[in-house]
């Protein structure tokens, strides 16, 4: 730090909540972070032009990646066609994905993405579709070739509902998730849940195989941005310096406008709809709130998850329980809290063993119709008549 009577020259890392230009040919995003020297004076903090950007930290030995010899000779040797999996498509698998292709081709190989469920219908998703183009990458795991080396990111779970009853067998696994999975002489295994984000441990490995992102790779830099930015709830939530220097680092050749659109992406009138369902259908008891959005279908899943992250945020309420019936056969539940005190998961597992299970602060249960006994032959309306008086018994005044 240096400092006279009118000005002071430092370096660190900042918070703006307006995007600045940068003398590093970038632009930071607004309420993020920029790695930069930077100078007051009497009237104003303007960045230093022409100031090289100061080198980023390592992170602690500890939170490094492991064996990256091993990982580098299991891509380059590998005969079969690689795929890289995500079992539950969002902005940070999507963005780990595009940051582990660009790792793939600097490696002279190359993969496609494949996904499970109706992930791309997904509003968010959508607008990431549409403004990267990626559907030529990202495909429905119906393509993913029978032969093929599937590189498991974002999750650490082989046998995974979302994916099939087939197990899954990768020979790459990266993970922020808790998980007790073993690496193996032909399994390179980095599962690290202190991270915030997946999208950030594949943007450090790109920095441990010295492989450079430049102007041509503005999508993937500002994908993989965003994916750190969004599991990181603004780099707010589960947040480590390495997130936050990644962040920074891929957002030096990413693009302002694009973080901003998939940040701001157009919500469907089903949201609105469910919202205005859910707020005539709650009951709140002891700071639990649990309503339903009536009839959905699976394309709906993801809209009640963004209902449920929209209630918790109610004043007084520490937990969401937010169901539907969906194509009815199947309940739906989608559950957020806040509350530190309480195990999400031990409360899902308890009234929905089998079913259901949190990571977090996050998490939700899809229930065959018939675990739940409804009466036999019963219309919709009776079912839900039903199942908002099972619910309520559950979570409400009577229940846990």
């Amino acid at each position: 730090m240096n400092s006279n009577k009118d000005s002071l020259t430092f370096e660190g890392v900042f918070v703006f909540e307006h995007p600045p230009c940068t003398p590093y040919g970038g632009l930071v995003p607004c309420t993020g972070y920029l790695t930069a020297r930077a100078q007051w004076t009497k009237n104003s903090l303007v960045p230093s032009q022409g100031v090289p950007m100061p080198e980023t930290k390592l992170p602690s030995t500890d939170l490094a990646p492991p064996d990256t010899e091993l990982l580098r000779r299991i891509i380059t040797e590998t005969q079969r066609p690689l795929a890289i999996v995500t079992t539950q498509l969002d902005p940070d698998s999507m963005g780990a994905s595009m940051l582990m292709r660009k790792l793939l081709r600097s490696l002279g190989q190359d993969a496609i993405v494949c996904y499970a469920g109706a992930g791309n219908s997904d509003p968010q998703n959508q607008t990431a579709f549409t403004m990267c183009n990626l559907a030529p990458i990202f495909r429905p795991k119906e393509e993913l070739p029978r032969d093929a080396a599937v590189i498991l990111l974002d999750s650490a779970i082989l046998h995974d509902k979302r994916w099939g009853e087939e197990p899954l067998d990768p020979i790459i696994v990266i993970d922020h998730h808790d998980s007790r999975l073993s690496p193996s002489a032909n399994r390179w295994v980095w599962i690290e849940p202190r991270f915030g984000a997946a999208s950030t441990m594949v943007a450090r490995l790109l920095q441990v195989f010295e492989v450079k992102l430049t102007d041509d790779d503005r999508e993937v830099a500002t994908i993989g941005a965003f994916g750190v930015y969004n599991d990181t709830r603004g780099l707010l939530s589960k947040t480590t310096s390495l997130d936050r220097e990644m962040f920074t680092e891929l957002m030096r050749h990413g693009d302002q406008r694009l973080l901003q659109d998939l940040h701001e992406f157009p919500l469907p009138e089903a949201y609105y709809a469910f919202m205005a369902t859910a707020y005539r259908t709650k009951t709140i008891h002891q700071a639990k709130l649990i309503a339903t959005v009536g009839e959905m279908t699976a394309h709906d899943n993801t809209l009640l998850a963004r209902v449920a992250t929209k209630l918790v945020r109610w004043e007084g309420v520490y937990t969401v329980i937010v169901w539907g019936l969906q194509d009815g056969k199947l309940v739906t539940v989608k559950a957020r809290t806040i509350d530190r005190a309480n195990d999400l998961n031990d409360l899902l597992h308890l009234h929905f063993p089998g079913y259901g299970g949190a990571k977090g602060h996050e998490g939700g249960a899809d229930i065959p119709l018939g675990v739940l006994a409804p009466p036999n032959g019963a219309s919709c309306a009776i079912l839900l008549e039903f199942l908002q008086k099972l619910f309520n018994d559950k979570f409400g005044a009577n229940g846990s």
